[in-house]
């Protein structure tokens, strides 16, 4: 990132710029701490863009090739080599297809040399297509929801400032300034309709406010002042509550007292959401599934509309529905599920058998092993 923006603007004070990065939108920080592989893909976005810059097109077919078994957001390099074929004719007038040839030939080959080559095609159809108009009685997802507006204007004002600083300052942009506006512009818009394209809108704006001309000195102070008094609280504040919602420890507790209390006992009813938890510490048992809904969902509707029926309390005999698909013992996420767990805990077909600050583990009466 630095080499990249020291490249591009000159000048700029690197604190200014590194601060603006993790803290200027609350938002963008807190999808970037769900540790995913979008934080080792945001590496390859910045090496892609210097060695596009030096014009090392091995670079950027390596980068290109590998960028795929990252994240399901690799198109993005497309979207730039497309938009840097177009800055660069609207400069020199000459139309070279060299960069967009050597990353479209990495994109194709790092998805045919994919380790879960074909079968990651279904998935980016099921994530990127499905899950963008998903079927009715699917769980929706928060990601794929669209921003509240506590976290739309939370995740842009402090960018937006900047941005129309920049605009409004008197510079001439350059080509490269010009392109990343027109995707913060682009992806803010598109982004209003779900998360997942919002938090792209702060990656272009960012680029676009430091690969021009440096800001002055004072505004950098300033700017730093601001995220340091302003931004850096709300982020903290924000951050402490999601660390604390997620805290694995009571999850935990409950795979430990499953494994020593049940160890003859291999499955076990449990939500999509806990299963990183439990499968990390109880490796051993086997659950119901772990990804996105939509996988499960196409791959067993029916299964999947039971297993949802059950956490939801919506069907008449719910208290059934984990014997029905073969599992003895249920695990009740409290955050989520409380009035399921309280009504099984009220059940004659259910037996409490562990209870902690999130979780109840019942035994289902009438089932079977």
């Amino acid at each position: 990132m630095y080499s990249f923006l020291e490249e591009e603007s000159e000048s700029f004070s690197a604190l200014f710029a590194s601060l603006f990065f993790t803290l200027g939108s609350p938002l963008f920080t807190g999808r970037l701490l769900f540790g995913r592989g979008i934080v080792l893909f945001l590496g390859f976005i910045f090496l892609y863009l210097r060695k596009y810059k030096e014009k090392k097109w091995i670079h950027v077919f390596l980068i290109s090739f590998f960028s795929v078994w990252t994240y399901a957001g690799f198109p993005i390099l497309f979207i730039f080599s497309f938009f840097f074929l177009l800055g660069d004719y609207f400069k020199t007038k000459d139309l070279t297809y060299k960069p967009v040839l050597y990353t479209v030939s990495g994109l194709a080959l790092g998805m045919i040399f994919h380790p879960s080559f074909p079968n990651q095609f279904e998935g980016y159809f099921l994530e990127l297509i499905v899950q963008a108009f998903p079927p009715a009685d699917t769980e929706a997802i928060a990601e794929w929801l669209a921003p509240e507006r506590s976290l739309i204007w939370g995740g842009i004002w402090y960018l937006l400032l900047f941005i129309i600083y920049h605009i409004f300052h008197g510079n001439e942009f350059s080509i490269t300034q010009k392109i990343f506006l027109s995707l913060t512009i682009i992806y803010l818009i598109f982004g209003i309709s779900s998360l997942r394209l919002f938090e792209y809108y702060f990656l272009f704006g960012y680029l676009f406010c430091f690969s021009g001309k440096p800001s002055p000195r004072q505004i950098n102070y300033a700017g730093i002042a601001a995220l340091l008094l302003i931004l850096f609280p709300i982020t903290y504040g924000k951050m402490k509550i999601q660390y604390e919602f997620t805290d694995p420890n009571p999850a935990f507790s409950t795979a430990d007292w499953i494994t020593k209390n049940l160890p003859e006992e291999k499955k076990i009813f449990l939500s999509w959401g806990d299963y990183p938890y439990f499968v990390f510490r109880a490796p051993e048992k086997n659950y119901l599934f772990g990804l996105n809904p939509i996988y499960s969902w196409a791959y067993d509707q029916k299964k999947y509309t039971l297993q949802r029926s059950f956490f939801e309390g919506s069907s008449l005999d719910y208290e059934q529905i984990p014997g029905i698909l073969g599992y003895k013992y249920a695990v009740v996420n409290l955050h989520y599920y409380k009035p399921v767990a309280d009504a099984l805990k009220r059940s004659k077909k259910a037996e409490l058998v562990y209870e902690n600050e999130r979780y109840r583990v019942f035994r289902m009466i009438g089932t079977n092993k």
